[in-house]
């Protein structure tokens, strides 16, 4: 070995150097780079733990406030009646009155709740009742298709859609989407499904604040 470095140029011998030192630094730094990341993943995963957490009790604390949107066609037989009557069971005339005041309804029900942006109420037999006057199709078929493909239960919680955009009353909005469907007093099966868009930057807003 001694002969063998006698012999070599001192270049080489500086070029082995140089090499067994890279070696050492890529070594050292590979080892620092694994543990930072698992430093990183373990805060990451913490963070998202806590996230989760506050996100749950955001959301039951939505579903609180809500609870006037869940029940109300319990305290009014009109329209209880309305929901789960087919409309060729009504006359036309008292259709019309009731109609009118489930669109009351819905509109006092939203303007009272600050988070809420829209109403919709899709019967079981696809009749559509909402607090806005506007053409809701693509979004009401987007619901929809959610709702009756959910196996619902009757303590089940609202299903909540992810924040995306919507354009409401020409207004573009970020939103989630709460989607619950609506219980007859002794029935099993849903008698018809209520769609809330709720404002998302007011609510991230006030989630803020009380962090």
């Amino acid at each position: 070995m001694k002969k063998w470095l006698s012999d070599t140029p001192l270049q080489k011998k500086m070029l082995y150097s140089y090499g067994i030192l890279f070696a050492v630094s890529l070594i050292a730094f590979v080892i620092f780079f694994v543990r930072s990341f698992r430093q990183d993943m373990q805060s990451e995963i913490n963070h998202m733990k806590q996230s989760n957490g506050q996100l749950e009790l955001n959301l039951n604390d939505i579903f609180e406030s809500m609870e006037s949107f869940f029940f109300f066609h319990y305290s009014d037989d009109r329209l209880r009646t309305l929901i789960s009557s087919n409309d060729r069971d009504i006359s036309p005339q008292m259709y019309a009155s009731l109609e009118e005041l489930m669109h009351e309804k819905l509109n006092v029900l939203a303007t009272t709740e600050p988070y809420v942006l829209r109403a919709t109420l899709l019967t079981s037999d696809g009749r559509i009742y909402k607090n806005l006057d506007e053409d809701q199709t693509d979004y009401q078929d987007r619901m929809k298709k959610i709702a009756v493909h959910m196996e619902w239960e009757k303590d089940d919680k609202p299903y909540v859609c992810e924040p995306r955009k919507e354009r409401i009353n020409l207004v573009s909005y970020r939103v989630i989407s709460l989607i619950f469907p609506m219980w007859d007093v002794y029935g099993m099966n849903p008698i018809g499904y209520m769609f809330l868009d709720l404002d998302y930057d007011k609510l991230k807003s006030q989630w803020k604040q009380t962090e």
